[in-house]
């Protein structure tokens, strides 16, 4: 029963609590990338002082009329049950270098949060799949050959790639050795690049930032290092990271 406050916009939100996946828990087993959305089908209330019935039906046509409610406007978002998560991306300081040569250009944690959810009796991890960086710089300064390690493994780096006319460049984690862009826990990914400065500037910069998590990172929580179930984005409250600036 809820009390709605009239003349007022009231919020609800509705809450699962999924079983773990393949383990031998009680609560076990929930199925991976299996999904679940709510709607409304019908309401019934009273007003609280006067008793008075109201009745709102679901609408069985495009014309809403009096009593009646639209589905496509009570309908929740759906969410997708996955082994892993994704709880936080944060970028970190590193050794601040003059600009050019070869150097980090941007050095950020994720974690990733499991539960104890397993996968053929091991601990179920997520896998990087790719990140769009967005590189802004003074007049003159050049990127490339941008590459990516994660930290601890530090000769094992992602396929060299090069920033588009905008300034945003694709690493690709699939590219690393096989399996080890699967991770749990926390970890630190380095990111370096190529710097040359073709400018005459005395305060040549350059700055690597996510412009936007939601659309900008890539990653699964099947387990496997490619060839599984892809997700963009992740619910953090943040959705852009903006890195160290390095400057002459």
């Amino acid at each position: 029963e809820f009390i709605i406050p009239a003349n007022k916009a009231v919020s609800y939100f509705i809450a699962i609590e999924a079983k773990a996946i393949d383990s031998d828990l009680a609560a076990g087993t929930a199925d991976f990338n299996s999904t679940v959305q709510f709607h409304i089908e019908d309401v019934e209330a009273a007003g609280v002082e006067s008793i008075d019935e109201i009745t709102m039906t679901l609408s069985v046509d495009a014309a809403v009329g009096m009593g009646e409610f639209d589905l496509a406007t009570s309908t929740t978002n759906t969410a997708t049950i996955v082994g892993a998560i994704v709880t936080s991306i944060e970028d970190q300081d590193f050794d601040d270098e003059s600009l050019g040569g070869y150097q980090t250009i941007a050095e950020f944690t994720i974690v990733v949060d499991n539960a104890e959810n397993m996968k053929d009796n091991a601990a179920l991890e997520a896998a990087l799949i790719s990140l769009d960086l967005t590189l802004s710089s003074s007049t003159g300064v050049v990127a490339s050959d941008v590459k990516a390690y994660i930290n601890g493994d530090t000769g094992n780096v992602t396929t060299a790639a090069q920033p588009t006319g905008a300034g945003v460049v694709e690493i690709d984690f699939t590219t690393l050795d096989e399996g080890t862009n699967l991770i749990d826990g926390t970890v630190t990914v380095t990111v370096k690049a190529d710097l040359v400065d073709n400018g005459s500037s005395d305060t040549a910069w350059l700055q690597a930032k996510i412009s936007s998590i939601t659309t900008d990172f890539v990653w699964n929580a099947d387990n496997v290092a490619s060839g599984g179930t892809d997700f963009t984005g992740a619910l953090l409250d943040d959705d852009e990271v903006i890195f160290q600036k390095i400057s002459e």
